[in-house]
């Protein structure tokens, strides 16, 4: 599962030992596992029907360094066929409370949800922050992942999406063949989270 973070005007607290790391431009989160294998493409080709899917996807956004706690606990849970949830550290929502539609605009750090099995408004937005990047290159996926980044960018240079989008996809199977081979495969998935951060 690849993510790329589109647009960040903020900082980004880098992985369990929430590193701080201040961002301007793009950044891009890959898991870590080892998906680049013979086996892992076998699997993949065999059982067609199977998929990699994003189940639940949180952000904390903090306008001030110091906000997000040193330590976070999450939970996941399994709830059936496959699916899990994420069970957010109380400490975390202590100090950046999950976004509700009462939310004071003023405050120093929320924490959004921006993915249950699908994008998710924002509470007080009309904008989806995720969104799925078809891997094909199929009219009505290009078409859909081109009118995210036109909502995203705020650009109606065609030209420039469309190279936009095709960076996003080639670079999580740049390492090798067998990630080539394997795109047909992967999710890759967008978000901008520019508006939770100014």
């Amino acid at each position: 599962m690849h993510f790329l973070l589109a647009i960040m005007l903020c900082a980004v607290y880098r992985g369990s030992n929430l590193v701080h790391e201040k961002i301007s431009g793009t950044f891009s989160v890959h898991n870590d596992r080892p998906d680049d294998t013979a086996q892992a493409l076998e699997y993949f080709s065999t059982y067609t029907d199977e998929v990699l899917q994003l189940d639940d996807l949180y952000m904390s956004h903090s306008k001030i360094t110091g906000a997000v706690p040193n330590s976070v606990s999450n939970t996941v849970h399994g709830k059936g066929g496959g699916r899990t949830s994420l069970v957010l550290d109380q400490e975390l929502l202590k100090h950046c409370a999950l976004k509700t539609d009462l939310t004071d605009v003023n405050a120093l750090c929320v924490t959004t949800r921006d993915w249950d099995s699908d994008a998710i408004h924002r509470p007080g937005s009309a904008t989806f922050f995720v969104h799925k990047i078809h891997a094909s290159d199929d009219a009505a996926g290009v078409s859909a992942d081109v009118a995210w980044l036109t909502n995203v960018f705020g650009s109606s240079d065609p030209a420039l999406l469309h190279r936009f989008r095709e960076a996003v996809l080639s670079r999580p199977f740049l390492q090798s063949t067998l990630a080539q081979e394997r795109k047909q495969y992967a999710a890759v998935y967008a978000t901008s989270m520019a508006s939770e951060c100014s």
